[in-house]
Order: C-alpha cells, then structure tokens, then sequence
C-alpha cells in the first residue's frame, strides 16, 4: 500500500517540522503498487527530506505531498515552495 507508506511518512515529517506547512491531497491508503517496501519508505523519506533542507531559514515553508491514480499508474508529487 504505497499511498499508506506516503501518508504515514508525510504524517511523521508534519509532527517534527512545525513550523513548515504541509498539505497532503490523495489517498490515505488502499493504492497498491508492486515496490519494494523498504525502499519506498526511503525515497520518501530522502524527497521529504530535502524539501525540508531547500526552504531557506526565516522563509515560510509549503510542501505539497500529492498521490493521484491514472491508467494503472500512481502519480506521487511533492514540491516545496
């Protein structure tokens, strides 16, 4: 369930980044797609990661995190203002 994996690694991020908002669009979960577990969750992580480092000090962070479905593919977003 990728869209569980994205959702609970955008939740972690959202509760140790406070001051950083963070707006999740999609499914929560039930969006399944054959990867490896492990390796997603640190894709994840990393991309989240990085979002994170490329708002600049006193700058107001945005990270949109977005997980939509089109012909057979998931489609995974995340940008950062």
């Amino acid at each position: 369930d990728i869209a569980a994996k994205l959702y609970s690694t955008t939740q972690l991020f959202i509760s140790s980044h406070e001051t950083i908002a963070f707006c999740y669009n999609g499914e929560k979960s039930d969006v399944m797609a054959l990867v490896d577990p492990e390796q997603i969750l640190q894709v994840f992580t990393n991309l989240l990661k990085n979002a994170v480092q490329a708002i600049s000090t006193g700058q107001k962070g945005q990270i949109d995190v977005s997980i939509a479905t089109e012909n057979n593919q998931v489609i995974i977003s995340i940008a950062d203002n």
